[in-house]
């Protein structure tokens, strides 16, 4: 009966890391995925099929998205503290907004908010 009761045991504890085990590599794509950053180019090709950009609306969001990357990456290399700079970057994305707002029109900023909430931007 000792013996049954340890290789039940065994059994279950081999069964727990296992599953532990499967977790923890279903969670690794998705943080690999985060990480990897869409160029500018990359952002407005997809924004151009999914948003059925013309020519100028192209330059235009290029030019908005290329200018606020540059500015944030200003923010981060200056000395300021965390506070600050996030302050300094949440009043760049504001700004952003509205300058892709007035570029796409509602319906369209729409669309662009669903790709950005689902990480595709």
């Amino acid at each position: 009966m000792k013996k049954i009761t340890a290789i039940l045991l065994s059994l279950m504890l081999f069964l727990s890391f296992n599953a532990f085990a499967q977790k923890k590599q279903t969670s690794t794509p998705k943080a690999e995925v985060k990480e990897q950053k869409l160029t500018v180019d990359q952002k407005v090709k997809i924004m151009t099929k999914q948003l059925t950009l013309t020519a100028n609306e192209q330059a235009q969001v290029k030019a908005v998205l290329k200018y606020t990357q540059e500015e944030k990456e200003k923010v981060k290399a200056a000395n300021y503290s965390k506070e600050v700079k996030e302050e300094k970057i949440e009043a760049l994305k504001d700004i952003q907004k509205a300058k892709l707002k007035k570029i796409l029109g509602k319906a369209r900023y729409e669309k662009y908010k669903k790709l950005k909430d689902k990480d595709i931007l």
